[in-house]
């Protein structure tokens, strides 16, 4: 597990200079060079050739050792824990959850939407935002650019009016009342200069015309201004902070709320408001919604700016007991600006599937958080397990492209001369990670153990960080650089994968899975000339494995820590099922399994 010395640069250039002259000249690999290949794909994996459906995944393979047959087979949603504390069995495809949020508008439906000012009385507007009188109250359209998805709509902010209200009305009305006294209202929104902007605010209206208004999110651009736009978290007293409903008011808080450039997450109480109209509001009739935005002088400037609204919900709660999953799974601190969790269904031919959206709140917006969304389990991990995690990858922007020079010393030349760059893409700092033995409150995302895939290197690893200085100096293993535990995998955008884990003390093993459909001819693909002459169902195509046993030892038997699961950057994931079977009294098996043809 120890790399070579790291020879003298000339003497690495002279070799790489070497390499390549022998590669132009046709030079024969040795058998020994043959041989390093194949120990090399037994111990890290490798993209697989294949598109044949596995017969026997691993975790099918290990969850045998388990006593939990019958829950396992049967799938039972729930966390089931041991005497110690620690998982048994866990099995969640997120449909337990339905009740708990509800979208009042995706912003899918350009003409929907309409747009006043706060004059007197606020004028109608036809789809395009203009009031009945003819003046411009800017305009709406359509736009693929989402945080949540599927579409998102633009509203291009006039120039020289105070306040804008942007609304929509349902010939149905909406039953809220779940959330009369709790919960969250919130929403996505992209802000092209967020110093023109001092609130945004929201209200509903029932049918009969009572209205509801929560507390506006008030913005502070004098003094982003002040500070260059350099949002950065001090605890001013001048920047409001938003208390949240559980807890110790002092320290539940979102610090310093502010504005910025980009996404934005906007979060509203449920439990604090106003009825503007004296009377209550039958929240189980909702029949209107309106967004209400104040700017300020800067809207005079003459230059028109654009905002982009996407994903407008209410939920039973944001925090760590009192979020969509009721607290099985939860943010650490139990704080949404470390992971917010949008739980939606979709429908198909084998029926309806939830998914749980995993979004981080941007570094721009709450710079602490370093573009992590994370999901903690609520019980510790055993010491042995197997798991899997199905998950599809969206939004996964353009890699980065170079061209590689061929070296006979891989190891022993730098990277600048065996990659040189052609294009910059926006996968930098994308990450996803499937973390056990995750330490959720001192300094979580810097301790823990498992596989993750890099989406800006195109790599799959097993990794473990822990920290030597509280949320700024960490130590890993393997060693930054070394390439024992990693193999190249390369996911796409769209594309179901099923990532699965199998631990065994200091000694864990990854597999990545593609998730396809088959119609019973064992190949990944349903086919089109006889999909009806066998049932429809998933399978499983093998791409990459990888193993490690650490040094570094883990947490003992009196201190357990649960499961973490997490994605950075740019791309946005849906997780659709996560399952744990425990090992700690299995009977013997043979690690070696892993490295089948399976």
């Amino acid at each position: 597990m120890r790399t070579a010395k790291v020879l003298p640069k000339k003497f690495l250039i002279f070799l790489g200079i070497a390499a390549l002259g022998l590669v132009l000249a046709g030079a024969i690999i040795t058998a020994s060079g043959i041989q390093t290949g194949i120990l090399s794909y037994e111990n890290n994996g490798s993209n697989s050739a294949s598109n044949s459906c596995v017969t026997e995944s691993v975790f099918d393979t290990f969850s045998h050792d388990s006593s939990l047959g019958n829950e396992v087979k049967l799938k039972t949603s729930g966390e089931y824990v041991s005497k110690n504390g620690t998982i048994a069995y866990l099995y969640d495809d997120f449909s337990t959850y339905a009740k708990s949020q509800q979208v009042i508008d995706n912003f899918d439906d350009l003409g929907a939407w309409s747009s006043s000012s706060s004059s007197s009385s606020l004028s109608p507007t036809d789809s395009i935002g203009r009031e009945a009188g003819g003046t411009n109250l800017g305009t709406f359209q359509l736009v693929d650019e989402y945080y949540s998805g599927p579409k998102a709509l633009s509203y291009v902010v006039p120039t020289n009016i105070p306040r804008v209200i942007l609304s929509r009305t349902w010939d149905t009305p909406k039953n809220l009342d779940r959330w009369s006294q709790s919960g969250y209202i919130t929403m996505w929104v992209k802000i092209e200069n967020p110093n023109i902007i001092d609130s945004v605010n929201v209200s509903f209206e029932d049918q009969l015309g009572n209205k509801r208004t929560y507390i506006p999110l008030q913005n502070t651009p004098h003094i982003s201004t002040q500070r260059g736009n350099n949002n950065t978290i001090v605890n001013d007293p001048a920047i409001p902070d938003l208390i949240y409903p559980k807890g110790n008011p002092k320290t539940e808080m979102w610090t310093d709320f502010m504005l910025a450039r980009g996404w934005n997450y906007l979060l509203w109480r449920a439990d604090i408001f106003s009825e503007d109209t004296g009377k209550s509001t039958n929240m189980a009739s909702i029949s209107k919604v309106s967004l209400d935005f104040e700017f300020n002088k800067k809207t005079s400037s003459g230059r028109t700016t654009t905002i982009i609204l996407d994903d407008l919900r209410i939920q039973d709660g944001l925090q760590k007991s009192s979020n969509p999953t009721g607290g099985i799974w939860y943010p650490p601190h139990g704080r949404p600006q470390y992971g917010v969790y949008d739980i939606d269904s979709e429908k198909d031919a084998d029926g309806e599937h939830y998914q749980l959206s995993l979004l981080n709140v941007r570094n721009t917006q709450y710079p602490s958080n370093g573009d992590h969304a994370i999901m903690i389990s609520s019980a510790a991990v055993p010491k042995d397990f197997v798991m899997r995690v199905k998950f599809t990858l969206t939004q996964l922007g353009q890699a980065d492209q170079s061209i590689s020079i061929p070296s006979l010393f891989p190891e022993w030349t730098p990277k600048e001369f065996k990659d040189v760059p052609l294009v910059k893409g926006m996968r930098n700092n994308t990450l996803f990670s499937v973390g056990y033995d995750f330490e959720p409150d001192w300094d979580p995302s810097h301790e823990w153990f498992g596989p993750y895939l890099s989406l800006e290197y195109n790599k799959f690893g097993i990794l473990t960080v822990w920290p030597l200085e509280r949320n700024v100096l960490q130590d890993q293993e393997p060693k930054a650089g070394e390439t024992i535990a990693t193999t190249e995998f390369t996911p796409h955008n769209g594309v179901q994968y099923e990532m699965q884990v199998l631990v065994k003390g200091q000694f864990v093993s990854s597999t990545i899975y593609e998730v396809r459909k088959d119609n019973g001819n064992n190949d990944g693909y349903v086919s089109g000339n006889n999909s009806n002459s066998h049932a429809i169902t998933e399978c499983l195509v093998r791409k990459a494995t990888t193993s490690y046993t650490f040094e570094h030892p883990r947490h003992g038997d009196d201190k357990r820590y649960p499961l973490g699961i997490e994605s950075t950057g740019n791309v946005r994931t849906l997780v659709h099922q996560v399952e744990m079977v425990s090992l700690e009294k299995p009977p013997v098996w043979e690690l070696e399994r892993l490295h089948s043809n399976t």
